[in-house]
């Protein structure tokens, strides 16, 4: 919807006068704010001249379509109650941030509302997301402003901080009162609230201004203090993201510069706080320039020890393995239930008790040796991967099935001599994994021991539909072992036992579904 009051006029051949009441504000001297409770009927809009249209349908669309185009160029148009481009841009970074959390949730909102069937509760949603992005943008104004006077705290000190709390509260007061207006007004009131929280905004903001200047500092950026904080940060995370790196042979001097970084700058943090505010960009000055020299320092050692910090270090290399076995234990245990619980957790302990030694491994290691150590790490992910598809689909053929996806799963890599194929001729636009309509993938050793099979091929998708093993109605999970009467363990195998079947023969299929033997048969 366009946020534009002399659209709107086009559109709709008149302008909503805004509610009557609103919390006057008075801005003293000395730093005092009154917020009285009187109200009194806020200024009527102007209203946009009406064109001569021909008051018909179809032209007030051709109009509507024409304004809405000009708006997508002028990059105006915007969900209704959202504040304005402009307007969030002169949002403090953190008041920002909150709201474009806010607004994505909102979208979500809006996208998962929009297959909603029931026409009367997709309308009843769509009015509750159109008041609380009216909501999410009052509440953005409070932020800004609370966020600014918290930045004025400190350096303000005791001679501004009675007037920086009596107007936080002020500020909490009107806003809140603006937001039971929202609950308990007329969806035709909100657009009106809302102009009025932009005007209480831009009160409060003036006195905020004013205080900033007579403190000397700006109340919209970070205060010195924040940000020696923030150049500390940063340094150390990057020092120890190169102790990981380097390993043991640099971890003594690594160590070293971490102290020395986080020393210079308390020492730094505790001259500031004896320093009055105007002489805080001096200080701010010297952590820049210590800031740079350090950064420095980093680099000589990134150099000495040959690291590509883009790359991710062994240590983060293992904690992805970790995570993601951790992940599909975690997928299992709610597919599983309580049934499975104990030996899930048994499974989960050994994969963190591996990684962890590993982890402990490769920090007492030199850089020659961690390639050995991650190619262990990627043996134990594979063998603990087995397993975590074994309790897959022992809990597939159990009491609780799950349900079966309609999207492949990837599939992972495999080394030379593993699951040998041959290479057969295959027509254009072929592929050497799907098979007469099925993508199929080798069962893994380990889950063919645990279920008793000499051979099998899983299906993994059913890429086309027309195509002869999927008109038997197999399905993603099915495990193939014979294919019209040939034991099949490769996808060439497969492949040429389909081969066999001349067109209009039958053919018959036995797989392995839910843990029971099944055969399927068809024509080609």
């Amino acid at each position: 919807m366009i946020r534009m009051a002399v659209m709107m006029g086009l559109l709709a051949g008149f302008v909503p006068a805004l509610y009557g009441q609103e919390i006057k504000v008075r801005v003293q001297g000395e730093g005092k704010v009154e917020v009285a409770p009187a109200v009194a009927p806020a200024p009527q809009e102007i209203e946009a001249p009406k064109p001569d249209w021909g008051g018909s349908s179809e032209a007030l669309d051709r109009a509507r379509r024409m304004i809405e185009d000009q708006a997508r160029l002028e990059g105006m148009l915007m969900a209704d109650g959202d504040l304005s481009d402009a307007e969030r841009g002169r949002l403090v970074k953190e008041a920002r941030e909150r709201l474009d959390r806010d607004l994505a949730k909102l979208e979500k909102r809006e996208r998962d509302n929009a297959v909603e069937k029931n026409p009367k509760d997709k309308a009843e949603e769509a009015h509750d997301i159109k008041k609380d992005r009216y909501r999410a943008s009052v509440r953005a104004l409070e932020r800004d402003l609370l966020y600014r006077i918290s930045a004025l705290r400190k350096p303000g000190g005791r001679q501004f901080e009675r007037n920086l709390d009596d107007l936080t509260d002020k500020i909490k007061d009107t806003y809140a009162d603006l937001q039971d207006k929202l609950d308990d007004e007329p969806a035709a009131t909100w657009s009106n609230t809302l102009e009025v929280a932009r005007k209480y905004y831009d009160t409060y903001l003036a006195q905020v201004d004013k205080w900033s200047k007579e403190i000397g500092v700006d109340a919209a950026v970070p205060n010195a203090d924040q940000r020696l904080r923030e150049m500390t940060e940063e340094l150390v995370l990057r020092a120890k993201r190169l102790r990981q790196i380097g390993g043991k042979k640099y971890e003594d001097e690594l160590d070293a510069t971490i102290d020395k970084i986080k020393d210079q700058f308390a020492d730094l943090r505790e001259k500031l706080e004896k320093t009055p505010p105007k002489g805080w960009a001096e200080i701010l000055a010297a952590g820049e320039k210590l800031h740079k020299q350090f950064s420095a320092d980093l680099d000589k050692w990134a150099r000495q020890m040959g690291a590509d910090e883009a790359l991710p270090s062994p240590s983060e290399q293992l904690a992805r393995l970790s995570r993601d076995l951790l992940d599909r234990i975690s997928a299992l245990r709610k597919q599983g239930g309580d049934r499975h619980e104990d030996a899930l957790d048994s499974l989960e302990d050994k994969v963190r008790d591996t990684f962890a030694d590993l982890k402990e491994k490769v920090l007492n290691q030199s850089r020659e040796q961690w390639p050995r150590t991650l190619e262990d790490a990627a043996r134990f992910h594979r063998e603990f991967s087995e397993q975590i598809e074994l309790w897959r689909l022992k809990i597939t053929a159990g009491d609780r099935p799950i349900e079966r996806p309609n999207t492949p799963e990837p599939v992972p890599s495999v080394g030379k001599g593993e699951y040998p194929e041959k290479d057969l001729p295959l027509p254009d636009g072929g592929h050497m994994d799907i098979v007469d309509g099925v993508r199929v993938a080798r069962v893994g050793p380990l889950v063919r021991k645990q279920l008793g099979l000499e051979n099998g091929l899983e299906v993994k998708e059913i890429a086309d539909a027309d195509a002869a093993l999927a008109r038997l109605g197999l399905e993603v999970y099915d495990i193939i072992l014979e294919a019209n009467g040939v034991k099949v363990d490769t996808r060439n195998g497969l492949r040429e036992a389909m081969n066999g079947v001349k067109k209009g023969a039958e053919f018959s299929v036995v797989i392995l579904r839910d843990g029971k033997r099944q055969t399927l048969t068809g024509k080609r």
